[in-house]
């Protein structure tokens, strides 16, 4: 009666041992080396590397604001245009670095910033840059960018 309940269909069938070798033969992957990477820790860098980057951008910002400021009370040269080309050069700058250290960009300020590099360079060829057509076009500009570059 016992041989009835476990009949011959559901027994195993004898255990292979399988070569690691012939692993390919049985499965279709490839072994690759990873290296294990503590992502919250590499966030806590780049946080700490961002805030360092802000910080480093706004005393510079104080530095050639004072400058520019400085040289239009000695002299009397008018260089708003300066101002604005600093400030949006900053922000650049400080979006350039991001993106080489791999840190996410912030659209606001690429955004701002190149607003005020184009205000800045109208002011000192003397042409009147009209800012909310221009504004209008860089928002379109980036709306195209962003929808191509999604993948």
């Amino acid at each position: 009666m016992k041989n009835k309940i476990f009949s011959s269909k559901y027994t195993r069938a004898p255990f292979k041992k399988l070569d690691l070798n012939d692993m390919d033969k049985y499965f279709n992957f490839q072994i690759i080396p990873y290296k294990i990477v503590n992502t919250m820790e590499s966030t806590e860098k780049k946080n700490a590397l961002n805030k360092q980057l802000e910080k480093v951008s706004w005393g510079l910002f104080f530095i050639g604001l004072g400058l520019i400021y400085a040289v239009k009370s000695l002299s009397a040269i008018d260089i708003k245009g300066g101002v604005f080309i600093l400030i949006g050069g900053l922000l650049l700058g400080l979006n350039g670095i991001r993106k080489l250290k791999k840190i996410a960009i912030s659209k606001f300020t690429l955004f701002i910033g190149i607003i005020l590099v184009l205000v800045g360079v109208s002011d000192f060829i003397g042409f009147k840059l009209p800012t909310f057509e221009t504004i209008i076009i860089l928002i379109g500009i980036f709306i195209v960018v962003g929808a191509i570059s999604k993948k």
